[in-house]
This record gives C-alpha cells, sequence and structure tokens, in this order.
C-alpha cells in the first residue's frame, strides 16, 4: 500500500489536483481503495467515491481515460459542478484479461492543465503498474483458491462418499462448508415455480446465528438481490446494512441476524432452481476463492439432487409402466428385432395359452399361423421402417394345436438417442369379436333361409309404396315368375275396387308411425283368387322417421272358406248339439252303471273270500268242538273255542273297514291329547315295526285338542306305521309330527277341507315311496301294492274313511326313492280334555253290583240273551225289552233303572237313539249304551251323542262290553 500511496503522491504533483484515489468498480459503483486526499473530502478506503461521475464509468468501460481541465469548457456534466469540482482524471485500470478493474482517478475545486502529454503518459503508466501488480496478485490468489478449493472438495468427498441421500449430502455439506469458511449460517433453498418462494431444505447455523427453516419471500430481501439470482449471478454482499443493493438493512436481514451475505444461484434453463446462502452477522469481504468454492458446492450438490430426482421420477415411470406392463388387460410384449420375445405379460400368455418360461424362448414366427406370418413380417418392417404403429389381425397357434384370432398392433421403440430400439406389440383377443361375427353372419344367414322360406309374401316398399323386394316365398305365393316385371310397380295399384282403400289406409298408417293392417281380397299375379291378411309396418330410419314399409300378406284362403264352413254348421249346431247331449247322458250314465258294477264286483268278491275263510275257520272249529264233546274229549275244547273267537274278532275288525271304508262306521269321539295318545302306542309301535327301523316321535307344544274316536286314530296310526315298515324292508326311519295347522281360504281349499283350524298327524318314512299313478289309486278299496295274501287293500280305505267321517281330511306326498308322508287332518276340538275325568272315575270305588238295575233292549233274542247272560254273571239285576214301546212303559213307571243297553234299530215305530231321548225326558242323565250295526247306524247318522252316551258296535267281545257297563254305571 505504500508504493501505491506514493504513486497518488505523484499523481497530485505532477497534475496539481488535490484529491487522488485508486477505486475498484463494482456493480456501477466505484469504491475507494487509496485514497491521497489534500482538499478534505473526507473520503476512507472502503467508502464509495460519489464525486465520480458516470462518464468516467462509461469510459472506463471503453477502455478510455476520461480528461476535463476546465468544466466551464464542459457544460454536460453539471454533477461536478455542484459538487465544487472544476477539474477531473479518470484513467481506467484494464486487468490482463480484458476486463476493468477500476480506475486511478483525481479531482480538484480549481482547473488543471492535463492537456501535457507526458503527464498523461505517466498516470496511464500508473495505472498499467497497477493492472500488473492486480493480476500477479489475482493470479496469486486464483492458484491459492484452487489448491484451498481442492482441499475442500477432497474433504467434502470423504464426508459424502457414506451417503446416498442427497438431502444429506447438503446438510454435510452445509456444515462442512460452514466450518471451512467460518461463517455463522450455511444453507440450501428450493424455488417454487412462482420463482417468489424460497424453502429451506437443509441448513447448519453456528453459535450465533439464528434458524431460518420454513418458506421465504425472496424479495423481502431486497428486489435487485433476487433480480440479480434470477439471473444466474452470484451475490456477495460485504455488508447488508450499507449495500446499494438493499439501500439500508431490510426485515428479512433482520431476522436471519446477518449483514455479510453470499447467495450463489442454480439454473436450469433459465430458472432458477434453487440457492446456496452462506451469512455471517458481522460485515465481511468475499474473496474469489471463497466464491469458487461456495459455486462449485452449490452446482455439485444441486446437479446431485436433480439427477435422484431424475432417477426416482425415472424408477418410479419405470415402475409404473412395468405394473401396467403385467396388469393390463390386453396382450402386451416387448420383441427384439429378430423377433424374438424380451418380455411379455400374463394376459398374453393366456390368449396364447402358453406359460411365461415358455414364450421368452419362442419367436413371434414360432407362434404366427402359417398363412398370416408373410402380413405380420410386412407389418413388423413396416413399424421398422416409418416409425408409426401398425396393427392386422392375425392368427396365433395354441400348444393344443387351436387358433386364436387377436388384433396385433406393433409400434417401434426408439431411446433417448433417436436409436431403434426394439418393438412394443399391443394384442386383443379377437375371439368373442369373431365369434360375434360369426353368429352375426350365421344369423343373417339364418334370416335370409327364414325368410326364404316363409309361406307368406314379405315385400320391402318406398314410403310411396312402390315395391323394392319381395322374398322369394312371396313371390311363390303370389305367382310371380320374375319381380323384375313389378319391381318399382305400385302395390296398392294391385288392389280393385273397395280393397284398394283398405290399402291406402293402411300405408299412410304405416307412414304415421304406426302398424296398418286389414283383410282384404286380391288375385295373384296368374289371376287366382286369394284373401289376404295383411300388415304394413314402419322401418325406421336412425332419426326415428319411417324411412321403408315392411308388408307381409298371409294367404288367409283356406281360414275364410272354413269360416263359411263353420257358419253353415252354426246353423245346425243347436239341433246337433242336443242330440249329441242326449247320446252323452245315456254314455254317462251306462258308464256310471259299469263303474258301480265293477266295484260292487270287486268290494263283494274281496268281501267273499275273506268271510268265506273266517266262516270256515268258524265253522270248522264248532264241528270239532261239537265232535269232540260227543267223544267225551273236553280237554281239547279250549282250543277250538279260541280258533272260532279268533276268526269271529278277524271278520269283525273287517266289518270295522267296511264300515270305515263306507263313511258308516259308528265313532265314538272324545276330546282327546293326540300327543299322549300316540307317546301311548310309541311301544306297541316299535314292537310291530321291529328293531331294523328307527321310530321318532316328533310331538307339538302347546297342541290343541281333537275330537275323534282314540281307538281308530290308534288303528289309524298302526296301520299307517305297517305299511311304512313293508316300504322299509332294509330298515329306515319313521316320524311321527304333530301340529297344529290354522288353514285360510286359500289353504283349505287346495286340501279339499273346509277353512279353520286343525291338527295334523304325519307319518313319514324314509321307504321306497310312490309313484304317481300308485298315488291316485291308494284309497280305492281292495287296491294294494303288496303280494298276494299279504294284504286286504283296506287299510287306506279305512284311514280316509274314518278322517273324512271325524270332519277331516287325509293328504299323501311321496316320491319314487324319496320315502312317503301321510298327514290326518283332525278339527281342533275347544272343550276340556275328557281324559283326565275318565281316569279319576275309574280310580273311584265300584259300586256294589247287588244296587244297580239294567234295562235291554233289542229285538234279537239272540243278542238280548247274551247281553243279560252277561250282565246276571256281573251280579247285576236286568230287564228287558223287545220294542221301544214296551221299554219306554218300563222307563216311566217308578222301577229304578241305572243304565239302558239298547239296540239303535227297533220295531214299534221309534229306533233305540229317539227311545233314549225319550227316556232321558222322565230320567234326565240317565247313562245309555248304544249296540249298533251298520243298519243302525245309518239311522242315527253322524250326530255327536250327548254326555252318559256311548256307543259300541257289533260284534263285540263279553269282557269289552262288560268293562263298558262298570264304567256307565254311577256310582
Amino acid at each position: 500500500m505504500g508504493a501505491i500511496s506514493a504513486l497518488l503522491e505523484t499523481v497530485c504533483g505532477m497534475t496539481g489536483m488535490g484529491f487522488a484515489a485508486v477505486a475498484r468498480v463494482i456493480q456501477g459503483r466505484s469504491m475507494a481503495c487509496a485514497v491521497r486526499d489534500a482538499i478534505g473530502l473526507n473520503v476512507q478506503p472502503g467508502d464509495e467515491l460519489k464525486c465520480v461521475p458516470a462518464i468516467d464509468h462509461q469510459a472506463g468501460t471503453a477502455h478510455q481515460a476520461a480528461l476535463i481541465s476546465n468544466l466551464a469548457e464542459h457544460p454536460c456534466h453539471p454533477s461536478l459542478q455542484g459538487q465544487g469540482f472544476q477539474s477531473y482524471l479518470f484513467m481506467p485500470i484494464v486487468l490482463k484479461d480484458g476486463s476493468l478493474w477500476g480506475g486511478l482517478c483525481a479531482v480538484d475545486p480549481h482547473p488543471a492543465r492535463l492537456d501535457n502529454p507526458p503527464v498523461l503518459d505517466m498516470v496511464k503508466g500508473f495505472a498499467h503498474l497497477i493492472a500488473l501488480h492486480l493480476d500477479d496478485a489475482r493470479c496469486d490468489r486464483l492458484h491459492a483458491a484452487e489448491r484451498l478449493q481442492h482441499r475442500f472438495q477432497l474433504a467434502l468427498e470423504d464426508q459424502l462418499r457414506a451417503l446416498s441421500n442427497p438431502l444429506e449430502m447438503m446438510a454435510r455439506a452445509a456444515a462442512l462448508l460452514g466450518e471451512h469458511l467460518g461463517v455463522d449460517h450455511v444453507g440450501f433453498g428450493e424455488m417454487d415455480d412462482t420463482q417468489t418462494q424460497v424453502s429451506v431444505l437443509r441448513e447448519w447455523n453456528g453459535a450465533k446465528a439464528a434458524s431460518m427453516p420454513g418458506t421465504w419471500c425472496l424479495d423481502d430481501f431486497a428486489p435487485a438481490f433476487s433480480a440479480q439470482l434470477k439471473q444466474g449471478q452470484t451475490v456477495a454482499l460485504q455488508d447488508g446494512h450499507e449495500d446499494w443493493m438493499t439501500s439500508g438493512p431490510t426485515p428479512a436481514f433482520n431476522v436471519i441476524k446477518a449483514r455479510a451475505i453470499l447467495g450463489v444461484p442454480f439454473v436450469r434453463a433459465g430458472r432458477l432452481l434453487g440457492i446456496l446462502f452462506v451469512h455471517h452477522a458481522q460485515p465481511r469481504t468475499w474473496d474469489e476463492a471463497e466464491v469458487a468454492i461456495v459455486e462449485t458446492t452449490c452446482a455439485r450438490l444441486w446437479s446431485m439432487l436433480e439427477s435422484t430426482r431424475a432417477d426416482a421420477r425415472l424408477r418410479e415411470s419405470e415402475e409404473r409402466l412395468r405394473v401396467i406392463f403385467t396388469s393390463a388387460t390386453v396382450g402386451l410384449s416387448e420383441v427384439d428385432p429378430a423377433g424374438r420375445f424380451i418380455r411379455v405379460n400374463s394376459e398374453l400368455c393366456r390368449i396364447l395359452g402358453r406359460s411365461e418360461a415358455e414364450m421368452l424362448q419362442l419367436g413371434v414366427a414360432d407362434i404366427t399361423y402359417a398363412e398370416d406370418l408373410p402380413p405380420t413380417l410386412a407389418a413388423v418392417e413396416q413399424a421398422i421402417r416409418t416409425g408409426s404403429s401398425t396393427a392386422l389381425d392375425k392368427r396365433y397357434c395354441r400348444p393344443d394345436g387351436s387358433l386364436v384370432w387377436a388384433n396385433s398392433s406393433i409400434q417401434r421403440i426408439v431411446d433417448a438417442a433417436g436409436l431403434l430400439g426394439n418393438l412394443l406389440v399391443a394384442t386383443v383377443d379377437l375371439t368373442q369379436r369373431k365369434d360375434a361375427e360369426e353368429a352375426l353372419r350365421a344369423s343373417e344367414e339364418f334370416n335370409r333361409r327364414v325368410l326364404a322360406s316363409s309361406a307368406d309374401c314379405i315385400k320391402v316398399l318406398d314410403l310411396d309404396a312402390r315395391l323394392e323386394f319381395m322374398t322369394e316365398g312371396g313371390m311363390c305365393v303370389m305367382e310371380v315368375d320374375d319381380f323384375g316385371a313389378i319391381q318399382g310397380a305400385c302395390w296398392p295399384d294391385l288392389w280393385q275396387g273397395e280393397e284398394h282403400g283398405k290399402v291406402l289406409h293402411a300405408v299412410a298408417e304405416a307412414k304415421e308411425g304406426r302398424i296398418g293392417r286389414f283383410q282384404g281380397f286380391a288375385k295373384t299375379m296368374k289371376g287366382a283368387p286369394r284373401w289376404w291378411d295383411v300388415i304394413v309396418t314402419p322401418v325406421m330410419g336412425p332419426n326415428g322417421v319411417p324411412e321403408k314399409l315392411l308388408s307381409t300378406s298371409r294367404d288367409v284362403t283356406a281360414t275364410k272358406l272354413a269360416e263359411v264352413r263353420l257358419q253353415e254348421l252354426n246353423d245346425t249346431l243347436e239341433v246337433r248339439v242336443q242330440e249329441r247331449t242326449a247320446d252323452l247322458l245315456l254314455t254317462q250314465e251306462a258308464l256310471r252303471q259299469a263303474q258301480k258294477m265293477e266295484a260292487v264286483g270287486q268290494l263283494t268278491g274281496g268281501l267273499a273270500h275273506d268271510f268265506n275263510n273266517l266262516l270256515a275257520g268258524i265253522s270248522g272249529s264248532l264241528e270239532l268242538l261239537q265232535t269232540r264233546l260227543r267223544q267225551g274229549r273236553f280237554n281239547e275244547v279250549d282250543r277250538y273255542i279260541d280258533a272260532a273267537q279268533s276268526a269271529s274278532k278277524r271278520a269283525a275288525a273287517l266289518t270295522h273297514r267296511l264300515l270305515a271304508f263306507s263313511r258308516r262306521q259308528t265313532l265314538d269321539p272324545k276330546p282327546t291329547n293326540v300327543n299322549r295318545l300316540v307317546c301311548g302306542m310309541e311301544d306297541l309301535i316299535r314292537r310291530t315295526v321291529g328293531p331294523s327301523i328307527q321310530i321318532e316321535f316328533v310331538g307339538a307344544s302347546g297342541l290343541w285338542l281333537a275330537l275323534v274316536d282314540p281307538p281308530q286314530l290308534e288303528n289309524a296310526l298302526l296301520n299307517l306305521s305297517i305299511n311304512a315298515r313293508d316300504a322299509m324292508p332294509h330298515g329306515g326311519h319313521i316320524t311321527i309330527e304333530t301340529a297344529n295347522r290354522r288353514l285360510g281360504l286359500e289353504a283349505a281349499r287346495q286340501l279339499d277341507m273346509v277353512e279353520g283350524q286343525y291338527l295334523s298327524v304325519c307319518v313319514t318314512d324314509t321307504g321306497t315311496g310312490m309313484s304317481r299313478d300308485v298315488m291316485e289309486r291308494v284309497f280305492e278299496p281292495f287296491f294294494t301294492t303288496k303280494p298276494l295274501g299279504e294284504g286286504t287293500g283296506l287299510g287306506l280305505s279305512m284311514i280316509y274313511g274314518f278322517a273324512q267321517q271325524s270332519g277331516g281330511q287325509v293328504r299323501i306326498q311321496s316320491e319314487v326313492g324319496n320315502g312317503t308322508t301321510v298327514c290326518i287332518y283332525l278339527p281342533r276340538h275347544d272343550g276340556p280334555d275328557d281324559a283326565e275325568s275318565v281316569e279319576e272315575r275309574a280310580s273311584m270305588p265300584k259300586p256294589s253290583v247287588h244296587e244297580a238295575t239294567v234295562l235291554v233292549v233289542d229285538d234279537e233274542p239272540t243278542v238280548r240273551m247274551l247281553v243279560t247272560d252277561i250282565l246276571r254273571d256281573l251280579g247285576y239285576a236286568v230287564l228287558e225289552a223287545s220294542d221301544s214301546a214296551t221299554a219306554l212303559k218300563i222307563l216311566r213307571s217308578d222301577v229304578r233303572i241305572d243304565l239302558l243297553v239298547t239296540d239303535v234299530g227297533l220295531p214299534g215305530g221309534m229306533n233305540g237313539r229317539q227311545m233314549a231321548d225319550a227316556a232321558r225326558e222322565v230320567r234326565p242323565g240317565l247313562p245309555v249304551l248304544f249296540i249298533t250295526g251298520y243298519a243302525e247306524n245309518a239311522v242315527m247318522g253322524d250326530v255327536l251323542l250327548d254326555k252318559g252316551m256311548a256307543v259300541l258296535t257289533k260284534p263285540f267281545a263279553v269282557d269289552v262290553i262288560a268293562s263298558r257297563i262298570r264304567e256307565m254305571i254311577p256310582s
């Protein structure tokens, strides 16, 4: 600096000027580096030389000196006059590389003689010497900066070698840079798309600096500061509070507590992408080496961030392409120029019926149908040559020998350098489309054949009703040999008379979008008379307006002639109907009589067969009984008596079945708990069906009472269980189930019953089931599917009669191989359960037999004798009567009578029921036991008995009547 001071002293002495300085020009401002001041301007090194006019900067830029000896001679520089200067000298200092560093300048308030060439040459030499000195110093600094930068880059390389995340690299580089430069804060910021906001990505803070995370507005630091960064120029501020860019401290600088600022931009394609900023809390001069280190670090780190992001975008793009490739709903493949498959997706494998591994061993030619290989190779060549996409429909060969139609679109893949890569082939399965096309062709062909084979005359007309088309069948029925002869003819003109108007009206209807139809008479082209049924319909165009007409004419001549004949028949119909009706009634009556005779013959034949067997047993036993009694062999009597009684019991059971079948058996209905009845029979049923069959009873809770004859219901359940057993010769399962049923009108109608409340008893087996033909006959008398001699055919007939007579119904569901269900429906009884009261009466002490008198009334002496003998054997007093009149006299007397036993059918004009009712008028509550058979039951009908009345059906066993009498005589 001593040499510079001497040099400035020499300049002032040579020019006679009082102020001289060496100034550096920075961004249009002249900053003092060395000063010789003899006129009191108070300028210090580092201050801006505001006395230097703009003309000096312009001259310096042109590498020319600026000289003003007397301002009065240069009125174009009022700025100097305003500062009180009259003379001015500026000699530019130009470095070796041709850049303007600054200048050697001098000013004075008085004019000076500056036109002396030796003086100017001397000053110019001084400026050149300063430039040489600066070049040497700059060269030394550059070498030192290079060494310093090299050492820093090596250290940075060591720090970053183990890192892969660019943001972590930025954080490490910021710390290393801050420690190397000895500053307070280093950070990396990223600009937003608007180029106004900067977000801090990573930062390093020294002990004195505040953190500055988040997003900042770049203009808040100074518009000139942000503008220079956006232009890609590094900004180095020694003191942000004093620099011309900031015009004093800004709020943003105050927040970050920084005065010296170094900002290095990262620009791509004219856009500011990021900034590496270095701050220091105190003013500081940034030398070239420091700036170079920061610029190099910024470029390197931002390039690495860009590269990493580009790699991430590339990986993301490749992953998306991979997902698209693998999950695409079309077949995709990458094929090399030689036609070998490089990559294939699963959809292509599915289309071609091959695995991925198999496909990668093949080429396009290997799986292309031979006839389609030349166009395929031509399409590949065109895609390679032109770069445009080409497509073709072709057939591929599957491993099983079948062919599959597909559309293959071929696109050339070009790399970043524009060189040919592989081919991308998109394959769409055309099987459905080809099938649809084939179906459409077949449909069109079928429609054509349908139209050709139709006997109707089908025509297409234009909107003027002129003939455009006629089917072959139409030409045949209209007797048209050549359609060309009538093509274009007006169709209504082919009709004559009033028929012509009908045609015009139908055509008008069709042209309005409606259907026109009529019947009319017209001759064929060869003159044959015909009646036609005609329909005219519109054929709509795309806009919904008729564009053609379709006419269908059907030959109805035969129908018309038939109608004439029908009218003739109708005229004589009534007489013929009466005649045929009379014949039909006679035939039906004869048929009914024949059916009756057939039924009676079948019934009597069965009865004769069964009763002959029973009578043979009874008569044979009695004869042998008589013989053994004469022989005195009394020890053998019991066996013949037992045989006769057994046969008589079977005869009685047979008559019961016949009465049930005829719906004329005498029932003794009682309020019955069906669940209790079935539970009581369960053991009997198990013994009857045998151990190979499982029995299950499913009783409904809260089951209603039924008013039925319990022994008859027991007999029905036993019959059904035996039938079920016979249907399961190899064992099975029988389920007896009870349920409450509420039948509405529709349900009751389907079951042929009256609407109301019922309970059902269903017996279900897992046997062989029945066919529909068998089910239609199961209730017929003597019909059986069992072998001859193993069934009477009266079981289901008896059950049917019992249910009908009890006010219920029987229904059967069965299927061959799936078992049978038989359901008996019985009406609900709303009264109390009499079973408990009966049990209570049975458990009460029996009355003394000598205190009871029984009146027996029967017109049959044998029966009357039998009953009286039984009563006397029981110790009762007995009164007898042979008719109702005699009995009434006894009943109206004061003779004690505890029980009335009477036949229902009695002589004397009054039957047993009427006599009992009359007796109860004089003896209220008198117990009555009716002994009845078929004829007597016909007299009684289905009327229910009053309380205290009971019925015993003939024939009966002695112990049965004895037990019944004991139950009925009151205590």
